[in-house]
């Protein structure tokens, strides 16, 4: 059992609940920072935008966020060295705000490319080409992202990556249909698999038993995304009869 919920503190679960802290679960760190995405994401939206309500160039706008998403985290993390603005590390504000998670970066340009229709016209242009050079693209695009990925970790690379991730994957499962089914199904409850699944990694010790029965990587994946993916199912099931029930319950009180 997780040791977070001992020595229960009114004050820790609102904390937690609001997502000021994340003590009961630590991967539910980015709960604030999403929150924090959005307050500078609708921002940008508001400062970029001309005097007839229109955003920018698209181009004027991604080397803009890139810049600033190079530029800016190591300005600041060198400001904070300095003596005189230590301080500024412990400053709810500045912290969450003013130097964000890298990730609020890559949040940005999904705005840009969202405002300006990028995926789609670059799923435009790839159809241009036959299907063999197309698939050609995709696999040696993935392959490309994985690897740049994984040894040139320089998390600000991000920005670029993501959106050629997202064509990549919509393209393929566009192309396999039963497959883009599967993924479709499971991308549903994403969201939720992300929430639980650090109890099934960290938290509850029977569960994690179970999902490393195996050494080997792909097998305990596959144990992971299942018990994730039932949870969250079981999860949506539970909400979906709780407001049925209190549907019922009204309807019987009137």
């Amino acid at each position: 059992m997780c040791h977070a919920f001992e020595n229960f503190k009114i004050s820790q679960f609102i904390l937690n609940f609001v997502g000021a802290t994340c003590e009961y679960n630590r991967e539910w760190w980015f709960l604030k920072a999403y929150l924090c995405a959005g307050i500078i994401g609708y921002s940008y939206i508001w400062i970029t935008r001309n005097r007839n309500g229109r955003a920018g160039g698209f181009w004027p706008e991604v080397l803009t966020i890139a810049c600033i998403a190079g530029i800016w985290p190591e300005f600041l993390e060198g400001l904070t060295k300095l003596d005189a603005f230590t301080g500024m590390r412990r400053n709810f504000i500045f912290v969450n705000l003013v130097a964000p998670e890298r990730s609020t970066y890559s949040f940005l340009m999904g705005i840009v490319f969202a405002r300006h229709d990028a995926i789609r016209k670059m799923r435009i242009g790839l159809h241009e080409f036959r299907a063999g050079i197309r698939w050609g693209i995709y696999i040696c695009g993935l392959a490309a992202i994985l690897i740049v990925r994984a040894y040139l970790f320089m998390e600000y690379i991000d920005v670029f990556l993501t959106p050629l991730f997202v064509v990549c994957c919509v393209e393929i499962c566009t192309t396999l249909p039963t497959r883009g089914k599967i993924m479709n199904f499971v991308g549903k409850y994403s969201g939720d698999m992300w929430l639980i699944h650090g109890f099934y990694c960290y938290y509850f010790w029977k569960v994690v038993k179970v999902v490393f029965v195996s050494y080997e990587p792909g097998v305990a994946l596959a144990i992971f995304v299942l018990l994730t993916l039932g949870t969250a199912i079981v999860i949506e099931l539970f909400y979906k009869w709780g407001g049925i029930l209190m549907n019922r319950i009204k309807l019987i009180k009137r």
